[in-house]
């Protein structure tokens, strides 16, 4: 069964890479639908803040400020591989692979939907020796026109039970509401999001959920194409009988890439400290990822 439920996840993730690849590869110029008012290609005038010294540092430094942003009109593809450290008593170690797509609407009159699903797969020695898919989530934001700098969005969240281990997954269907704000400025953003998860559906015998996440974020943008980003993703575990609180905090810094015509490329590393976890959750884990923010379809 570890064996199956291995090949799943490996499957799962070979099979979003193969889209990713698909939708890199070289688009003939007239099939391209790219917007005059795409930031990635607006022309910059003379008071434009950014200093970069070419065109190409200039877009590099336009999709950075749109990374920094959580509801900018941006498709992207992001992969994320996370190894988590002494879990359990005995100080077992686990690891979490998500795969994170991201797709933006054009509802009309500068207002937006906001559309992202994380599908997961796990490789744990904590609390079982076990591997497979995990719980998928997907949540949709409509956001209305921005107000200058700040940023807004709000819409459901669904949560599926997937996973192929009752130790991966609640078992549960579950939705709730989300929200995010932000207020982005050239060299930096700010904001939250925040989610609450029921569960609705499910078998009795499982525990039911009620979840709540916030998770704050702060990030600089910086010179060409790096920025850094200091973050929790706070959970707080209504049903839990032991610690309710999860609250990791992290740094990361990363660096976004032109790999061609007109796709980018954010690669990314990052650690946590646990100063408040669940009961045998990690203490510490290091993250790394990549993004890959692509043209809209």
């Amino acid at each position: 069964m570890k064996s199956i439920s291995y090949n799943i996840a490996v499957g799962v993730v070979v099979f979003l890479s193969g889209i990713v690849l698909a939708a890199t590869q070289e688009v003939p110029p007239d099939q391209m639908k790219v917007s005059p008012n795409d930031s990635a290609i607006k022309q910059e005038t003379p008071g434009d803040p950014w200093k970069a010294e070419s065109d190409e540092e200039k877009t590099i430094d336009k999709i950075n400020q749109e990374l920094a942003n959580p509801v900018s009109r941006t498709f992207a593809f992001p992969f994320g591989f996370q190894r988590e450290f002494h879990v359990g008593p005995d100080n077992k170690t686990n690891t979490l692979v998500r795969a994170m797509p991201v797709y933006p609407f054009d509802l009309g009159n500068k207002w937006s939907l906001l559309t992202r699903a994380i599908f997961g797969a796990r490789f744990n020695e904590f609390p079982n020796d076990v591997s497979g898919l995990t719980d998928t989530q997907f949540s949709m934001f409509v956001c209305p026109p921005p107000q200058g700098k700040f940023f807004f969005g709000a819409g459901p969240l669904l949560s599926f039970p997937t996973a192929s281990d009752k130790t991966l997954g609640s078992g549960k269907w579950g939705a709730g509401p989300t929200f995010v704000a932000a207020y982005v400025d050239p060299k930096f953003a700010t904001g939250m999001l925040a989610s609450h998860l029921w569960s609705y559906a499910g078998p009795r015998n499982r525990d039911e959920v009620s979840a709540s996440t916030i998770q704050p974020f702060f990030t600089l943008i910086l010179p060409k194409g790096w920025n850094t980003t200091v973050f929790t993703e706070a959970v707080y575990n209504w049903k839990a009988s032991g610690e309710k609180w999860s609250t990791p905090l992290t740094l990361s810094v990363g660096k976004v890439f032109d790999i061609g015509h007109g796709r980018f490329m954010n690669v990314g590393g990052a650690v946590s400290y646990y100063p408040t976890r669940r009961d045998y959750g990690p203490e510490w884990d290091v993250r790394f990822g990549v993004n890959f923010i692509l043209p809209t379809l």
